[in-house]
């Protein structure tokens, strides 16, 4: 009779506990459910470009991405065009200037790209062709390429 009283005291005991991780679970999924859970909002932002350009700041508003863009380079450089190739496989945003983008050597010189129609977020990577100035830029050899990352919130 005693080691049934003790097998019942155990059995209580796990049946409790197993409400008590069972209700857990389920208040847990209901937050989940009802909230954003979604990786990127867990990450910082940040915008890194690894060439002789430099990302200065960033904006989403009114899905319009909004890059300003300094130059690290020791003279004039040209913008041609700009892509951002997204990691959430929802496309490539592209931008081509109708008028070339110049951007003066030196801290106080900068230039803004805008993206149309980027969404509320942007997670991906960064693809700017640009040339110097006083080069020509019809010749393939005398474009280059910077690439980097961004990730951006609104």
């Amino acid at each position: 009779m005693k080691a049934r009283k003790k097998s019942q005291a155990a059995m209580e005991f796990m049946i409790t506990y197993g409400w008590v991780i069972l209700i857990a679970v389920g208040i847990i999924a209901a937050i989940a459910a009802i909230t954003d859970l979604n990786t990127l909002s867990f990450r910082s932002q940040k915008c890194e470009i690894y060439s002789s350009l430099k990302c200065l700041a960033f904006t989403i508003d009114n899905e319009n991405l909004q890059i300003v863009l300094g130059n690290k380079a020791q003279e004039a450089l040209i913008i041609k065009n700009a892509s951002i190739i997204r990691d959430d496989m929802l496309g490539r945003l592209e931008y081509d200037p109708n008028g070339k983008i110049k951007i003066q050597r030196g801290t106080g010189s900068t230039a803004t790209i805008e993206f149309e129609d980027a969404g509320k977020s942007v997670d991906g990577k960064i693809v700017i062709n640009y040339f110097f100035d006083g080069t020509n830029e019809n010749e393939d050899s005398n474009l280059h390429t910077a690439v980097g990352y961004i990730l951006a919130r609104g």
